[in-house]
């Protein structure tokens, strides 16, 4: 594999990395900013200037705050060449590439980062990683607009585009996925092979692209981890009424007028009006507003009710959490009573029942060691991405024992389309008369 690769919008050089090839932060899209602030993502205009992706550059603009108790800064740290600017410059993607392979076209795992659409990044520790690599399944993960700059609703961006309104961060998602259909042949990469994957936020943004039915043809199977579900449960149905609300109060704390004057607040100040913003919604006990937003174009309606529908895009699903990811109690959860759970579950029975497409249902129920945080939320990213070894817990030979067995469930899954192989144990469709769940524990 060779670490200067040629496409139509320019040549990029990547890096050795053990046994993979890494090209970071490739920009998917025109930078949106100045007269781009707030409007869809513009695709990104060829170069004959070769590009330098041996580092990465930039973090989506996002408040930075003193955490109260540290647990996520802990558990995933940016430090060295992780902890990079935060900017609005920041439509990038990141590839690894197998170094050795023999399949002229790989499979694609297309993975979207969490963090409440208002935090995160695509090159977060966790996601540091070979383990894909070495068996040949090329790994993509990507930057969106988060927060304020990603679903702002107003009356001024209504008139404007009422296509993209308050849903500028999915469609970023969805440019990259264009992105990737151009451009991965030139890595080696099968544009019909491609598994979208998210955790979190990211799966509610799998979520999203399943229903909104632009992605269709961009990808053949979805992985949706601590974040999808039937009812959804993490991601809030805002009306229009509602976000435009939000979306004056935000513009009067920022003291603008006009969208051209919007447009030309520097990125601090919109950071430090989100920050104001989003503490006034906690005083006032409001939900905050970062997510996708039913706009009648992006989505034409909930998630939920994408799913009563039989909207949602039929590829076969791997969807899952964590027993820990909302606690309602610590009995009941190791009972596999939580509500993500039994979401999980209704999710697939839905499938099954409108669309004839049950899915791959998981439970992740290890106790990571080193504190008494349990199987919380976002824990299984470490098993799942195979990259526990930049982890700080005292982890066990079970602890590699278990990635190792997950990375290879998700990895059939990318290649076939079926988590489960003639070297695994079975993992069956969750069926109404069959509940079949794989749970996964030391």
């Amino acid at each position: 594999m060779d670490t200067r690769i040629k496409t139509k919008y320019g040549t990029y050089i990547g890096v050795e990395e053990q046994e993979a090839i890494a090209f970071k932060s490739i920009p998917y899209a025109q930078p949106p900013v100045g007269a781009l602030r707030y409007r869809s993502p513009q695709k990104l205009l060829p170069s004959s200037e070769e590009y330098d992706a041996t580092r990465f550059r930039a973090r989506s603009l996002q408040c930075v705050w003193d955490a109260s108790d540290g647990f996520y800064e802990k558990e995933f740290p940016l430090e060295g060449e992780l902890n990079v600017p935060i900017s609005e410059d920041s439509l990038y993607l990141n590839i690894w590439v197998p170094k050795h392979h023999e399949d002229e076209k790989m499979p694609v795992l297309f993975y979207i980062h969490g963090g409440g659409f208002g935090s995160g990044t695509g090159h977060e520790i966790e996601f540091i990683t070979e383990a894909y690599a070495k068996r040949g399944i090329i790994l993509i993960t990507i930057n969106y607009r988060l927060g304020m700059t990603g679903f702002l609703v107003h009356p001024w961006l209504i008139e404007e585009d009422p296509a993209a309104v308050g849903n500028y961060g999915i469609l970023d998602e969805m440019m990259a996925l264009e992105w990737v259909q151009e451009n991965i042949s030139h890595f080696g990469g099968d544009p019909a092979r491609v598994t979208i994957c998210g955790q979190s936020a990211g799966a509610i943004s799998v979520q999203a692209i399943l229903a909104s039915r632009f992605g269709d043809g961009k990808y053949c199977a979805a992985i949706a981890q601590s974040g999808s579900g039937y009812p959804q449960i993490l991601a809030e149905d805002f009306s229009m009424e509602e976000a435009i609300e939000n979306g004056k109060r935000y513009i009067e704390l920022l003291g603008v007028t006009s969208l051209e004057e919007l447009r030309q607040v520097p990125a601090e100040k919109l950071m430090e009006g989100q920050r104001e913003f989003i503490n006034s919604c906690i005083a006032e006990r409001r939900k905050i507003p970062f997510g996708p937003i039913r706009n009648g174009y992006v989505l034409k309606e909930f998630l939920t009710e994408s799913i009563e529908k039989g909207h949602l895009y039929p590829v076969p699903t791997i969807i899952g959490c964590n027993r820990d990811d909302i606690l309602i109690s610590r009995e009941k959860a190791s009972s596999l009573e939580s509500r993500m759970y039994r979401s999980n579950l209704a999710y697939s029975f839905m499938n099954e029942k409108i669309q004839n497409n049950p899915a791959y249902v998981y439970f992740f129920k290890r106790e990571l060691p080193g504190d008494g945080a349990g199987a919380f939320h976002s824990g299984e990213l470490w098993y799942t991405m195979g990259s526990i070894k930049h982890c700080w817990r005292p982890m066990t030979t079970e602890d590699f024992h278990l990635a190792d067995q997950m990375v290879t469930y998700w990895s059939n899954f990318v290649k076939t389309g079926n988590p489960a192989s003639s070297d695994t144990e079975p993992w069956e469709p969750c069926k109404l008369e069959d509940p079949f769940v794989k749970i996964f524990d030391i």
